[in-house]
């Protein structure tokens, strides 16, 4: 049981991690080709620009048939054939450059997302938790919740700017108080 959650845990950690994962590996392989063509060692450089290549390839591959499976045709397609274009006519500096590209621009989206995400979770924890509003004539204090019905209401972020607003029947509120 401990090596199936061992596993998962490691399984997800290069799933999240693949990006730059593929970034680190394929840019090795194309610096690797570079200093064994400097050196001289032509058929190394071409074993490495390959590896570096098949890695690009088989990433492209992967991306592509997730985002079909999920019925949306990507760049990444296109990615993908101008690889197996270059390796096929033995290019394989240029498919190494490609792979290096499509790792790149997957490693920057990542990195993206995961800022969004934690700036959108830091914005959601400064919200307001209480506010005030109007019913029956008065004004009353509440908390919110994440459901409940939707009533028109005002926040205060502290108690030396309070504010409350009369809002018109009809209105739409943005929020969901309890």
């Amino acid at each position: 049981m401990a090596t199936i959650t061992v596993t998962r845990d490691v399984r997800a950690w290069l799933i999240r991690r693949s990006a730059s994962l593929m970034l680190v590996v394929t840019t090795a392989g194309m610096t690797a080709g570079a200093v064994a063509r400097l050196a001289g060692a032509s058929g190394a450089a071409d074993a490495a620009w390959l590896a570096a290549a098949a890695c690009g390839l088989a990433y492209s591959f992967l991306i592509a048939a997730a985002s079909v499976a999920r019925g949306r045709l990507s760049v990444d397609v296109i990615a993908l054939l101008a690889l197996a274009g270059a390796i096929a006519v033995d290019e394989l500096l240029a498919a190494a450059v490609i792979s290096v590209m499509l790792a790149s621009g997957r490693a920057l989206e990542a990195w993206a997302a995961n800022r969004a995400r934690h700036d959108l979770s830091a914005l959601l924890a400064r919200a307001p938790r209480a506010g005030r509003r109007y019913r029956d004539g008065s004004v009353e204090a509440y908390r919110w919740t994440r459901s409940g019905p939707v009533t028109c209401c005002s926040s205060r972020q502290a108690t030396s700017s309070p504010w409350t607003a009369r809002w018109p029947r009809g209105l739409p509120c943005l929020t969901n108080p309890r």
